[in-house]
């Protein structure tokens, strides 16, 4: 969420939970759901599994914002890290136009990366989008997206909606309206034949009490998963899980301000070590005071798990 810049978000964030006196802040709206609600059951335990070879690396990096080729800054941070990138992430806004963000699709396929891109729609109502109001736009994007197949494109829309600060938030919207403007997004790229577009459902890890309102059902996602900050990450997993079995990605992650790079390193160890089996690709916030630049220690943990067995290697 760059956008907005995260530091004055986690500042809200945190003044919710010091007012409402809860470890997590429920705010998600529990009326106008079309799905029904799922219990977690136990509380899972990380436990280690058998590691595979295929989890991927990604990065948001700040340094190449608004940067149609993104090269030079991937090399360095590969080199910084020792491992190749698999996934570049950014951000586009719905005042985006496609050959805006076509042309960094363009340079990150070439590459053998896949391309990430968060959609934000800012400013739009999710009951005109279900309802149609911006078809032309949205249309725009999926036959630009469809134009490059055989490349695969993942798009996350109407990420981190437990949360307050965004438009399409579950606090500001009905949980209805924001899974019907998911599906109908989701068919309007289908009709234009845009099946090289994975789908990526990201709730925020602070509050995952009640996220089951605003799944859109497995047909409309193909990655699950959590952004988190130093969040509770096995009450994470089991919330996200008890909502689908779908593979999940991990839109965000860095360390929090008061775990710091410790609380982080316990993530990454869980993660090397296979405890979250469902965690298909892992996608750094390399920004601000997450920045792996001249953080040493930041930078060590995430090179241990990396050089993990659990990561895909480059050929």
């Amino acid at each position: 969420m760059p956008r907005i810049g995260r530091t004055a978000l986690l500042g809200l964030v945190a003044a919710l939970v010091v007012v409402i006196a809860l470890p997590l802040t429920v705010i998600v709206l529990r009326s106008g759901s079309s799905n029904s609600q799922t219990s977690r059951g136990p509380a899972h335990t990380p436990q280690p599994t058998p590691a595979t070879s295929g989890m991927l690396w990604g990065m948001w990096m700040k340094d190449s914002d608004g940067k149609p080729d993104p090269s030079a800054v991937i090399a360095s941070r590969e080199a910084s890290l020792g491992h190749r990138l698999d996934v570049f992430h950014w951000y586009e806004s719905w005042d985006s136009s496609w050959s805006a963000a076509g042309g960094t699709v363009d340079t990150v396929s070439a590459s053998g990366r896949i391309p990430m891109i968060t959609w934000e729609a800012d400013n739009r109502a999710v009951s005109r989008i279900a309802q149609g109001g911006y078809d032309a736009y949205v249309d725009s994007w999926a036959k630009g997206a469809a134009s490059r197949k055989p490349h695969e494109i993942w798009i996350r829309i109407f990420h981190e909606f437990n949360i307050p600060q965004y438009a399409w938030s579950t606090e500001k919207n009905r949980p209805a309206d924001l899974v019907a403007a998911w599906r109908h997004v989701h068919d309007r790229f289908a009709a234009a034949g845009a099946d090289n577009v994975r789908w990526v459902w990201n709730p925020d890890g602070s509050n995952p009490s009640n996220i089951s309102p605003g799944y859109p059902g497995d047909a409309y996602v193909d990655y699950t998963g959590w952004d988190t900050y130093g969040y509770d990450n096995p009450t994470n997993y089991d919330a996200v899980s008890a909502v689908s079995h779908k593979p999940m990605v991990i839109g965000e992650f860095g360390p929090s301000d008061d775990g710091g790079v410790p609380q982080l390193k316990e993530f990454t160890d869980q993660v090397a070590r296979g405890s979250y089996p469902l965690i298909r690709a892992m996608v750094y916030f390399d920004e601000g005071r997450w920045a792996i630049g001249g953080n040493p220690s930041l930078r060590d943990a995430l090179k241990q798990m990396l050089a993990s067995p659990a990561f895909r290697k480059a050929p």
